[in-house]
């Protein structure tokens, strides 16, 4: 029998060449950039300290290159919104929802990871039992409205 043309398996001279094995697609580059934007649970826990939350809910000072000059900042989620309906509405996504949830939890520690590791006896810290609200707290708008900035 003949070999057929349209044929190129195996591993010879015209063989069809298949996806390469090791080597990164560019979309697990972005990926990975996007992962290290978001705060880890740990650090959001910090956050919610009473002078953390004066410096980015109660009084944020205004930043251009954030959205909304920084002025509608979510201390759960760590994101800003453009204004303050995207943040109200915000609030009540599904996301910032399983957010809050998620931060019920009591975050880890030095001795809890020392534990893990075999060094010492572990005891499971008392999770929280209602995540704080800092919307009470959130200060004014510092940007000036559209309409004065025209007069």
């Amino acid at each position: 029998m003949a070999k057929r043309k349209g044929h190129r398996g195996g591993k010879g001279k015209g063989a069809k060449k298949k996806n390469s094995c090791g080597v990164k697609t560019p979309a697990h580059y972005l990926k990975t950039k996007f992962e290290t934007k978001v705060l880890h649970m740990d650090q959001i826990h910090e956050n919610f300290k009473p002078e953390n939350v004066a410096a980015l809910v109660a009084d944020p000072s205004l930043d251009d290159n954030l959205p909304g000059a920084g002025q509608n900042y979510c201390l759960h989620c760590d994101r800003h919104m453009i204004n303050r309906e995207a943040l109200t509405s915000h609030l009540k996504s599904k996301k910032h929802k399983q957010q809050v949830k998620k931060l019920k939890d009591a975050p880890f520690t030095q001795k809890e990871a020392e534990a893990a590791a075999g060094l010492g006896t572990y005891v499971r810290p008392k999770d929280l039992d209602k995540v704080p609200e800092f919307e009470s707290v959130r200060g004014a708008d510092k940007r000036i409205p559209v309409e004065q900035a025209m007069e």
